[in-house]
């Protein structure tokens, strides 16, 4: 199992844990794949505001979420 399964087996059996889905987007985002990256990234936001993980990454993606 490489990392990017072990994080979507954690995404799909752990649904409302930010920090799965901010795992799963850091994998996505290494293998290159930007709208899976965003996708898990903006889940983790929406179960965790405040976890800095999706909202720094995010932004590298090019995507602005947070305070204004």
């Amino acid at each position: 199992m490489d990392l990017q399964q072990l994080f979507k087996y954690n995404a799909e059996n752990y649904l409302n844990s930010s920090l799965s889905f901010a795992g799963l987007g850091q994998a996505y985002e290494i293998k290159g794949d930007k709208q899976k990256a965003i996708d898990a990234f903006m889940r983790a936001y929406k179960l965790n505001s405040d976890l800095p993980v999706p909202v720094e990454a995010l932004a590298r993606l090019g995507i602005k979420v947070g305070l204004e």
